[in-house]
């Protein structure tokens, strides 16, 4: 296999299949994009490329957000992912609601309710993309990461973030939501 840019492992993960069966599922919220990042490298060791640290919701890497800016902006014309509104976002447990509006009020610039109530996915061009990229991995690689995405992004945000804090509780001492997980 190449060598994977950042922008390719989010492709990637974008175009894998999740919990539904489905290639192209959608990842509801930048928050959950973040996690399932980080599961590739703690869990499926193929993600290198991202660092991350404890920050206000447990792994963080800022790195992520300029990849996400550029896969939705690149090509101006045609980026090869597109966001849509979610009304549906994370609404399944009635305590996540209360979660997400004390993670708004802890710090607006760090998650608004914009990225909250946004899913992301491929363009038509995007999934070309990520299409013959997929075919450039190997098994084991595609296996892996469908593994993490259908494992973790079925789960609501709560239990996904209390899944990450009690298994790599090094990356929750900056959180500042740890006790109401």
């Amino acid at each position: 296999m190449s060598e994977l840019l950042k922008s390719d492992l989010l492709l990637l993960l974008l175009f894998s299949k999740g919990y539904s069966g489905e290639n192209n599922e959608p990842i509801r919220g930048i928050t959950r994009l973040m996690k399932l990042v980080f599961l590739l490298d703690k869990e499926g060791k193929i993600n290198d490329l991202f660092r991350f640290e404890p920050y206000k919701m447990g792994p963080f890497s800022s790195e992520v957000y300029p990849e996400v800016d550029f896969l939705t902006n690149y090509p101006p014309s045609k980026p090869l992912v597109k966001t849509r509104s979610s009304n549906a976002v994370e609404l399944e447990d009635p305590d996540e609601s209360r979660v997400i509006e004390d993670v708004l009020s802890l710090d607006g610039a760090l998650l608004t309710s914009k990225e909250v109530n946004v899913e992301y996915l491929l363009s038509d061009s995007g999934s070309k993309v990520a299409e013959e990229l997929w075919k450039s991995i190997d098994d084991g690689q595609r296996k892996v990461i469908q593994d993490i995405k259908s494992k973790y992004g079925s789960l609501t945000l709560r239990d996904l973030l209390k899944y990450v804090y009690r298994n790599y509780p090094d990356m929750t001492t900056r959180s500042e939501i740890k006790n109401q997980l």
